[in-house]
């Protein structure tokens, strides 16, 4: 006898406990790809594969022509209920519309965001019925693109989108260029990437592998592959053969130049998530920028980059960093010619720090500018760091999908605020009832004594955690910079006196000459030596 409830499935794996239900596999893992079937003949089926097979003479594409055959001669009505499982990728939702059209019995679906071939439980109560009206909509839907001549489907903005097939040759050969010219490395890297990862899920490799094929016919890619220790060029045949990729590789023709259109750069105003980025997206540019010091020390009022240098130079000095560190990471900034771009997007929070790195960029370029504000991109409150993003979350957008551009209005308030910071002669600039104010560089000197003396568990960095960070906004990469470089100050100037524990019983005074040498950080750095350092002041 058998089951009343059918689960219909393409790449998930449900796992079903007895009485729960059959399944029936799709393997519709081709869907995004060829010019579609224009009906559900035999003929035209196999009319589709044969097409498919010369694109991916490496895939398993007959499988599918068998299971839709079947799936076509099965009768549905015998079931109570049938459930169609799919994810959101561009597989899953052609495959859900595809079901949508051959199953004319009331359907219902589980939709997840789990990735494919994992084994999900069964629960009863994910599963939603489909309303008639969206039913028939669905159906539309497949119809459409039956009928269309495109062959080549991906996951865009707002559900499927149909492309031409050379789509992504662009950004395939960017890449190629960039990553090296391993074919399996370089493959791997840029199947992982969120552009495709999200347009083709698994089958991504094939496809990128089905382009270089095309571009080795039309000569604008050379194959090699190992042979007795050396390499020799090869046409696309070994694709076929039983080669592995790890022994092929792939180069540029030497008359070839890479396409010139303009690209996206994306800046970072911290290095947490710009390296997580490099790993993922290699069709856009990136920078990063030390937005850590635009709180602090008298900034250039232009954009000359020996103003800047000087800035760095100052503030190197000032917070005790090795010197020309600084200097070269502002130069390697300012050196980025923006008018090369077509897309400029500045990633940012909403710490003093990094609304200052926006508000420059403003600022310096009278090209429009993107912005992606990810100071509520999570719901853990206000994430006041770039750096404070998950890898995750970070890499589960686009950014060119989420940055939204800057409006003139906004553009010409960012270059009111630059210009009003940097007319000053304040060397310090904090968050005071939601606006950015210009202070002098010892306005936070005794709240950093009074929190230190009230701390007497941890580090200093620990006492000023929310304190500082929290009453005035500045960022830990900017604290833990600026507090190390007061408390030395303090203690040069004389109003500490710091202590360090040489033992558990030996506690030791630092002279005024021994400042100038030790390190100010691993000094107070120490447990419970900030009560020690200031337990003497305002006594």
């Amino acid at each position: 006898m058998a089951s009343k409830i059918l689960h219909i499935v393409n790449t998930l794996t449900p796992t079903l406990k007895k009485g729960q239900g059959d399944i029936m596999h799709l393997m519709g893992l081709w869907l995004p790809f060829g010019r579609l079937f224009r009906d559900f003949t035999q003929d035209e089926i196999f009319r589709y594969c044969d097409d498919l097979k010369v694109r991916f003479p490496f895939g398993y594409i007959d499988r599918f022509a068998i299971s839709l055959l079947t799936m076509l001669c099965h009768d549905f009505s015998q079931y109570e209920k049938i459930i169609v499982w799919h994810n959101r990728d561009v597989h899953e939702q052609l495959f859900f519309l595809l079901i949508c059209k051959i199953v004319d019995v009331p359907l219902y679906e589980i939709s997840t965001s789990e990735s494919a071939f994992d084994h999900i439980e069964y629960d009863e109560s994910n599963v939603r019925y489909i309303p008639q009206e969206e039913h028939l909509l669905n159906m539309g839907k497949w119809d459409s693109l039956m009928q269309s001549d495109s062959i080549l489907r991906i996951m865009g903005k707002d559900g499927i989108e149909e492309v031409p097939e050379n789509f992504f040759d662009a950004r395939i050969l960017r890449s190629l260029y960039k990553c090296g010219l391993n074919l399996w490395n370089f493959t791997g890297k840029l199947m992982c990437t969120a552009i495709f990862n999200r347009s083709f899920g698994n089958s991504a490799e094939e496809f990128i592998y089905s382009r270089i094929i095309e571009k080795v016919k039309i000569g604008e890619l050379n194959l090699y592959t190992l042979s007795n220790g050396r390499w020799k060029k090869a046409d696309d045949e070994i694709f076929t053969n039983g080669t592995h990729y790890s022994e092929i590789k792939v180069s540029l023709p030497r008359n070839y130049s890479l396409p010139s259109e303009k690209k996206t750069l994306c800046l970072f105003p911290d290095r947490v998530n710009f390296a997580s980025y490099r790993n993922f997206d290699y069709d856009c540019d990136s920078a990063t920028f030390p937005s850590w010091i635009l709180p602090f020390g008298k900034l250039p009022k232009s954009f000359d980059k020996s103003e800047w240098e000087r800035y760095g130079m100052e503030m190197q000095q000032m917070m005790r960093i090795k010197k020309g560190v600084l200097s070269d990471e502002l130069m390697a900034f300012f050196n980025i010619d923006l008018a090369l771009y077509s897309k400029v997007i500045v990633i940012h929070g909403s710490s003093v720090n990094e609304q200052l790195f926006f508000a420059m960029i403003n600022a310096l370029t009278d090209y429009p500018v993107y912005e992606w504000d990810i100071s509520h991109c999570t719901n853990e409150g206000l994430i006041m760091n770039s750096g404070e993003v998950s890898h995750e979350v970070f890499e589960s957008v686009i950014l060119d999908e989420v940055a939204e551009i800057v409006t003139q209005e906004k553009k010409k308030e960012c270059k009111k605020l630059w210009e009003q910071i940097t007319e000053t002669a304040c060397e310090l600039r904090i968050d005071e009832d939601n606006q950015i104010k210009n202070v002098p560089i010892d306005y936070l000197d005794e709240e950093i004594i009074r929190v230190c003396l009230i701390d007497e568990t941890n580090y200093y960095v620990q006492a000023l955690k929310y304190a500082l960070l929290q009453s005035h906004g500045l960022s830990f990469g900017a604290l833990n910079r600026f507090v190390p470089a007061r408390l030395y100050q303090l203690a040069v100037d004389g109003k500490i006196f710091p202590y360090y524990r040489e033992s558990k019983k030996n506690i030791r005074q630092i002279s005024n000459e021994q400042l100038g040498i030790l390190n100010p950080r691993k000094v107070f750095m120490r447990r419970n030596s900030v009560k020690q350092l200031t337990r003497s002041l305002f006594e």
